[in-house]
């Protein structure tokens, strides 16, 4: 499992490296599979455009993250995850989800922030589940 979150990385990594390359247009269709890549919504960084909105890039950087916070912390200590845990993690992107789709409040920064939050979350609870 460390692998495919590693993978992942590496892929988003590629994506900032080899922008302007043929190898983006397939980053970008793979990806349109993981993101809705709505055109407000990308994650731009000066010129760098990446191929994921900022929800997603939270996600998909916080369950590489996650998953190392995880072995060396949380792995040896033996903690439990509990049903709290999982609630404070989703929670805020239930809530980001309908802000959004409402058209009540749209920030990029909480965009990000609860997809962090949520991939972090989604790390944990199946790295746990798997070395149980």
């Amino acid at each position: 499992m460390y692998f495919v979150f590693s993978a992942n990385a590496l892929l988003i990594a590629a994506s900032i490296l080899f922008q302007n390359t043929s190898l983006a247009v397939y980053l970008n269709k793979y990806y349109g599979f993981l993101c809705h890549q709505g055109e407000n919504l990308i994650f731009f960084h000066r010129t760098i455009k990446l191929p994921l909105c900022y929800r997603c890039m939270g996600i998909h950087s916080f369950l590489f993250i996650g998953a190392w916070v995880y072995e060396l912390f949380m792995f040896r200590k033996k903690y439990k995850v509990s049903f709290w845990f999982l609630l404070i993690g989703t929670l805020p992107i239930v809530l980001d989800g309908f802000f959004g789709i409402s058209k009540l409040i749209h920030s990029d920064f909480l965009s990000f922030a609860s997809g962090s939050l949520f991939g972090f979350t989604c790390s944990v609870i199946i790295l746990q589940g798997i070395t149980k």
